[in-house]
């Protein structure tokens, strides 16, 4: 008893401090015995201007590629990205505009613009994760896509598809004939931000939303070295299925994020 009550006493006795110096926000909270200073959590206030600059939205493992969507792509004729190689290109006269988004700045699409990402290898038929946050135009087209790689050429199918099928949110891939994953009926994409997580595990795909797991389905996965396309979708070669709405934060993970992670990135930390 004598030892139980020395281990009781010695834990209770012993409470290491939390480092200094962590973001925090309206969504991220400090340790205990530290507030929030100007997004820097402390015991007392600190010189922000002295401390490094810290991202609360860094890369958590296994990033591929990060949009930040912070640029101007309407100037500029190209989407930046964090990998030079995954810089996204469209016509000066079919770029999104620049507005508020979620974090920074974000895109808006108008039913008309469309950017093409050339490196295909961003998403592969190994496990991984796309993460994005949306805000759908209530009068959005009842089929319209966000993200889409096809499988060829020749036929309406995707290794890839994001948007909207009848107004419902839906996660479109190819096993050889059309597998679609379709959000909860009950979900409105049109009320405001919403955050979305497509993750493959390599056996079964999985639609998060808001940090909440929600529908899932088991299948195969067929790749394409074919480019992506970003505010639409491409049938048979043809770009149509255009997307109405805000877009920001798109970013792709060579792995099945962990439910976590997920929240994490659903809660604007980004871990």
């Amino acid at each position: 008893m004598r030892s139980a009550c020395l281990l009781v006493t010695l834990a209770a006795c012993y409470s290491p401090t939390a480092p200094q110096g962590a973001p925090c926000s309206t969504t991220l909270e400090c340790p205990t015995g530290q507030s929030c200073y100007a997004g820097v959590c402390s015991t007392e206030p600190l010189d922000v201007d002295a401390l490094p600059a810290i991202d609360p939205w860094a890369a958590i493992d296994g990033l591929v590629v990060r949009y930040p969507m912070d640029d101007a792509p309407a100037a500029t004729g190209t989407v930046a990205a964090s990998d030079p190689q995954a810089v996204g290109s469209c016509s000066e006269d079919g770029c999104p505009a620049s507005v508020d988004g979620i974090n920074g700045s974000g895109y808006r699409f108008s039913g008309k613009e469309r950017a093409v990402i050339m490196r295909p290898s961003l998403l592969t038929a190994a496990p991984y994760t796309v993460s994005l946050w949306a805000w759908i135009d209530p009068e959005a087209p009842s089929y319209s896509f966000i993200l889409a790689k096809p499988v060829d050429s020749v036929s309406n199918q995707n290794s890839f598809g994001f948007g909207l099928t009848n107004f419902q949110v839906t996660w479109e891939t190819s096993d050889g004939s059309i597998v679609a994953l379709i959000g909860p009926a009950d979900f409105e994409p049109s009320d405001g931000w919403h955050h979305y997580a497509l993750l493959w595990d390599g056996d079964r795909k999985r639609l998060w939303i808001d940090g909440e797991a929600t529908t899932s389905q088991v299948t195969e996965l067929i790749d394409s070295d074919l480019p992506f396309s970003l505010g639409s979708d491409v049938n048979v070669g043809v770009p149509e299925a255009h997307f109405v709405g805000r877009v920001d934060e798109l970013r792709i993970y060579n792995r099945a994020l962990a439910p976590v992670e997920i929240q994490g990135l659903a809660t604007s930390s980004g871990l």
